[in-house]
């Protein structure tokens, strides 16, 4: 099993988020999230960028040892996400990222 596969189940069940829940927000067939999680299923850039939004890490930090992982967790609300929340919660997260990457670039920019 990859990393990519092994840090999807781990992420996912570390928020607190059943396979199904999974499913809908990414639209697809829940059976689908399994075989990804069993590393029998090639993941699409598509999924991928919606599973970093949704987890609030940055897209190449998906395929990294998860112990290099450093995540953002949904608040205490366990196992009651409804998509339109997942849906927020991938909108702010997403905003968080993109934010961080300018403010990376800002930095490198200004040790130029």
């Amino acid at each position: 099993m990859s990393n990519l596969s092994k840090n999807i189940k781990l992420l996912r069940e570390g928020n607190g988020l059943s396979q199904s829940q999974l499913a809908s927000f990414l639209k697809v067939e829940k059976t689908l999230v399994s075989k990804i999680e069993n590393g029998e299923h090639i993941i699409t850039t598509n999924i991928v960028d919606k599973l970093s939004s949704l987890f609030g890490i940055p897209a190449d930090d998906l395929y990294k040892n998860i112990d290099d992982l450093n995540t953002l967790t949904f608040p205490l609300k366990e196992n009651t996400f409804l998509e339109e929340e997942l849906q927020t919660l991938s909108a702010i997260n997403n905003i968080a990222l993109n934010l961080q990457f300018m403010e990376n670039l800002l930095i490198e920019s200004e040790n130029k």
